[in-house]
């Protein structure tokens, strides 16, 4: 599952968390910014020990986003996808 949370200020702060079992060598992180130009997705894959990741997005940004956990053996199932606003200031 992944959360988000933004907070407003001068600057928009973008926190995406997320919570794993059993042993996890990386995750892959995918988003698309919204209005999507074509099939458009990004890829980030971050190391196991991390479970968020945090970012300034300008205000008004929408996105989705899901997340996968994989191992030496295999990959877990993507979340769910997640659509995101940033809130505007």
């Amino acid at each position: 599952t992944v959360e988000f949370e933004a907070t407003q200020g001068a600057a928009t702060l973008t926190r995406l968390r997320w919570a794993s079992t059993g042993t996890v060598n990386s995750f892959t992180l995918r988003y698309s910014i919204l209005p999507a130009v074509g099939d458009e997705i990004t890829t980030l894959v971050l190391d196991g020990s991390f479970s968020e990741i945090q970012a300034e997005l300008e205000p008004g940004t929408n996105f989705y986003v899901s997340i996968q956990a994989q191992n030496d053996f295999c990959s877990g199932p993507s979340s769910d996808v997640l659509e995101v606003e940033v809130p505007g200031l």
